[in-house]
């Protein structure tokens, strides 16, 4: 793999294919690792945090906000839902109707 991390084009795979969708991480992987990338769940949690850290349209909402020692959670668990902003590209919405 010549991408690497926080892995640009995964960033932009994702942006694109989740458009204007709201899903669990753990929904994300069972949607997205069938289709064979070469991609593994570490990358996507370093490209999910790094698309954060960015705030251009997307954002995390932990399912757990805070450690239990009172810090902000930075981790990606499987609850944590992911909010892609923008509109569904044409292709994805003709594809759902």
């Amino acid at each position: 793999m010549t991408d690497q991390a926080p892995f640009p084009s995964l960033q932009r795979y994702l942006r694109e294919k989740y458009a204007g969708q709201s899903l669990t991480f753990v929904a994300l992987l069972n949607d997205d690792y069938p289709v064979g990338h070469s991609w593994i769940e570490p990358d996507y949690k370093k490209a999910l945090k790094a698309m954060e850290a960015q705030g251009q349209g997307f954002e995390i909402r932990r399912d757990e906000p805070l450690t239990p020692g009172g810090k902000q959670t930075t981790a990606i668990k499987y609850a944590d839902r992911l909010v892609f902003s923008g509109s569904m590209p044409p292709s994805a919405f003709r594809a759902k109707q």
